[in-house]
């Protein structure tokens, strides 16, 4: 299908702009995207939403990109605002894809509306800050520079977000896996891209409330996931470390855990994308009632 954009009302009269790749009839699957980002990252996955006959609805959280501000906004929220979107397409059950730190967001979506979730992806995905050791999560470069928790929730995104995509970049200490596919024009111009549309409303849009929601309690445990939930990860990933895959494995009832090898935080959720998407049509499948 081609790419199509929609800014959809919800009932409280915020708008959220939606972009959508894929197959317009296929599996729909809703794209949760990294932070910062926007809808526009959901490009990297358009070619293999296709081959798999996924439907792969992207949309701005709330303050990032083109998406109205939700003052107060909380992990579970964006559950909500995903129903109102199936409700607009007349969807009645859908798979969430989360990446990077998209993960969160599509586990309390999972947790919220129950039912409604087919089934679950993560890639790359973060884990909850609070928890114990939880600062080895954070990448090396930002982790030297964060005496504590608290000090990282009030300085990390005026330091690192306000310096642009170019120059975060260059500060990453990027794996062999990463940096091969960052030398490809295509994917860090759609990267930056979907970096650069997130903070059109600056960091206290979207940003700084998402980091927020990583470093405080979140209203579930993914003990309490009662959908299935597929973790894909790489071993090389030097901005999520693989430990934030192990703890959603040993917490998710039934989930099933792909740690590879050989791939990056950014090299994983780019070209391991079909095998990625071919489990998650799979997954909770059996005997589901119609997702259309």
């Amino acid at each position: 299908m081609t790419e199509a954009f929609e800014s959809v009302m919800l009932h409280d009269g915020r708008r959220l702009a939606v972009t959508q790749f894929g197959t317009e009839a296929g599996t729909p699957v809703f794209y949760c995207h990294g932070f910062p980002g926007s809808r526009l990252e959901a490009a990297l996955n358009a070619g293999a939403a296709y081959r798999a006959g996924i439907r792969l609805i992207a949309a701005d959280r709330p303050g990032y990109g083109q998406s109205d501000p939700q003052h107060h906004r909380t992990l579970g929220d964006w559950g909500d605002d995903l129903n109102e979107l199936a409700d607009h397409y007349g969807i009645g059950r859908y798979r969430l894809f989360g990446v990077s730190g998209g993960a969160p967001f599509a586990l309390a979506a999972a947790w919220r509306n129950g039912p409604r979730v087919a089934a679950v992806a993560l890639a790359s995905g973060l884990g909850p800050l609070r928890r114990p050791r939880s600062r080895s999560w954070f990448a090396p470069f930002i982790r030297s520079n964060l005496p504590s928790l608290r000090y990282a929730l009030r300085t990390l995104p005026a330091r690192l977000l306000g310096r642009g995509p170019e120059a975060i970049l260059e500060q990453m200490p990027l794996a062999a896996a990463d940096q091969a596919v960052m030398a490809r024009p295509e994917i860090k111009e759609c990267l930056f891209a979907s970096y650069n549309e997130g903070m059109v409303q600056g960091i206290r849009g979207g940003a700084l409330q998402d980091f927020y929601l990583y470093g405080h309690p979140w209203p579930f445990s993914p003990a309490d996931i009662g959908v299935p939930v597929s973790i894909w990860h790489g071993n090389q990933d030097s901005i999520v470390p693989p430990a934030s895959a192990a703890y959603y494995a040993g917490m998710i009832p039934g989930a099933k855990l792909h740690q590879l090898e050989d791939e990056g935080h950014f090299s994983l959720p780019v070209d391991r994308t079909d095998s990625i998407f071919s489990e998650l049509c799979d997954l909770g499948s059996t005997g589901a009632p119609s997702e259309q």
